[in-house]
């Protein structure tokens, strides 16, 4: 093989390598359909989302027009997705390398900007380490290590007014795992955990909250996401697919691994 083929199969593995990892080559097309479905007519990365969104959010991401809902309020678009980890839940109480696969269930919002969220301070992105990240394995020693591990990211937790989470989806908790204010312009990206529990499969609200004393029922909501029930409907049919069983499946659901052998 000659040095100029050599080099432009190097430029083809390159090329091929970026777009499965979605880097800068990843623009196969100048849409969703020819850049991350079969139409690339060459490697693509696979979306496992579900989506909806707006029309204007279609036509400025060229997202496809069947994900498009009118009855989406308060955000631009949502996903959900399950995301399975490369490590492992194990039980050794329950036998020799007995586990089970590591499933996050995921909502993402992309909101405007303007969108009165009950924000901490005035960060523009932040993350809490999920396994398999390296600082998820580390366990603090120090006090005060600890305490800056409990700060309030992104959204506060509530104080003793509130007494409840400032955040709700379906009357229910949900965390913040990560955020990016200003992700284009005009548009605000949050991602929370919903626990991988049966999710509705209705019309569903997400209600942030403003940390101000309760009465009986009556809380201040600052900001509402509708999720409509297509969208919902979809999103149980994909997590039923995808995570089978929640983490608190029955015993029968945990999977016995083998023994491994070897190693590094």
């Amino acid at each position: 093989m000659g040095r100029n083929s050599r080099s432009g199969l190097t430029g083809c593995l390159l090329a091929v390598l970026l777009v499965g990892i979605g880097g800068g080559m990843a623009h196969a097309g100048d849409d969703y359909a020819t850049t991350f479905t079969p139409e690339a007519d060459q490697a693509y990365q696979e979306d496992i989302n579900v989506w909806v969104y707006t029309q204007g959010f279609a036509e400025r991401f060229g997202m496809p027009e069947k994900w498009v809902s009118g009855k989406l309020e308060g955000a631009h678009a949502a996903a959900f997705r399950v995301e399975t980890s490369s490590a492992r839940l194990m039980f050794p109480h329950k036998g020799k390398d007995v586990s089970k696969p590591v499933r996050r269930c995921v909502l993402d919002l992309f909101l405007p900007n303007e969108a009165d969220i009950p924000w901490a301070n005035d960060k523009v992105a932040d993350i809490w380490w999920y396994t398999p990240e390296a600082p998820t394995y580390l366990m603090p020693q120090r006090e005060e290590d600890k305490q800056w591990q409990r700060r309030p990211v992104g959204i506060p937790h509530p104080g003793k007014k509130a007494r409840r989470p400032l955040v709700y989806f379906d009357e229910g908790t949900i965390n913040l795992r990560k955020y990016r204010k200003k992700l284009y312009p005009g548009l605000d990206y949050l991602s929370f955990s919903i626990g991988c529990y049966t999710p509705p499969d209705d019309r569903t609200t997400i209600e942030f909250r403003e940390d101000k004393a309760w009465k009986g029922d009556n809380y201040h909501v600052l900001h509402e996401v509708v999720l409509p029930a297509g969208f919902m409907k979809r999103l149980r049919a994909r997590w039923r697919k995808d995570s089978r069983q929640p983490a608190s499946g029955e015993r029968e659901n945990v999977i016995q691994g083998s023994e491994q052998k070897g190693g590094e």
